[in-house]
């Protein structure tokens, strides 16, 4: 079984006076039709300990599911390439929302209410405010997710859609393997969301665990990650 630090991030983070290790864990590139549970419990399953609490990538859940839309065969209508000038808190890897991002959304909810959402976060957007687009245009869109570049080909050229029942994926992993899990969405740039959770994790907990992306960006092919309490003492070890 493979672990991996990586070099500038700590594995540890100190919360509330407790010490914490962030264990990413490296698997084989995912593809669409594998069963994620059954791959967390491969790779976890002689890591774990009581305690624990196992983080699923986001992305990498929707890839296993088929929740995917390959950027190659998506033909923006000028609509979405109008609103991906308009949009810059869309896009987690590249910095502004990409036509082929906005086309797939608007075929998932519709144009008129992403062009709805769009002429809001033009509005809120000069009040400081972002965010505004997910929420009106609604959870289908706000868990979609941009291609990202640093993912291993063919998954770099992926639009990635809301995964399916998240919530049951983490009830059946922690049935499975024993302990807590959550499905999130964290990068580089401090924006963590926890998707579903079991019903043990803390969820606010787990946000400031994630908040340094401890896992990496999907080139490291680690979309699982465990969160541990442990001692000073250990923390130090964990250090060096």
């Amino acid at each position: 079984m493979t672990t991996s630090y990586h070099k500038s991030k700590s594995p540890t983070r100190e919360i509330g006076g407790q010490s914490f290790v962030r264990i990413p864990v490296k698997t084989h590139c995912i593809m669409p039709g594998e069963d994620f549970v059954e791959i967390a419990y491969k790779y976890c399953k002689d890591i774990v300990q009581p305690g624990d609490v196992i983080i699923l990538c986001q992305k990498a859940l929707a890839i296993s599911q088929g929740r995917i839309r390959a950027i190659d065969e998506v033909e923006p209508r000028p609509l979405a390439e109008f609103l991906s000038h308009q949009l810059t808190d869309l896009r987690y890897s590249q910095g502004v929302g990409s036509s082929e991002f906005v086309e797939v959304a608007m075929q998932e909810v519709g144009p008129a209410r992403v062009a709805l959402a769009g002429a809001v976060q033009s509005v809120t957007r000069m009040l400081g405010r972002s965010g505004d687009f997910a929420e009106v245009a609604g959870k289908e869109v706000g868990l979609m997710r941009d291609f990202d570049a640093t993912l291993p080909a063919p998954h770099d050229r992926y639009v990635f859609l809301a995964p399916d029942q998240p919530q049951e994926v983490v009830d059946r992993l922690g049935r499975r393997i024993g302990v807590q899990a959550c499905v999130a969405s964290a990068n580089d740039l401090g924006q963590v969301h926890v998707v579903a959770h079991t019903s043990g994790v803390d969820k606010k907990l787990v946000q400031q665990q994630l908040l340094d992306n401890p896992l990496g960006q999907g080139g490291n092919l680690t979309p699982i990650g465990i969160i541990r309490k442990v001692d000073s003492q250990a923390a130090m070890s964990a250090r060096r």
